[in-house]
């Protein structure tokens, strides 16, 4: 079985709107390389219960 990996940007603050958190050059990179090393990717909307 392949690893699952989940991706969320969360502030210190609990916030999680990908709009409010400030991207610098090393969290694009390590971003990327994630995506790199995806076989595939799940793009939805909404988590709830």
């Amino acid at each position: 079985m392949r690893p699952l990996r989940y991706s969320i940007n969360v502030a210190l603050d609990g916030c999680c709107d990908h709009r409010a958190i400030p991207a610098d050059e090393g969290l694009h990179r390590h971003a990327g390389e994630n995506l790199d090393q995806a076989d595939a990717l799940l793009i939805g909307g909404r988590l709830t219960k």
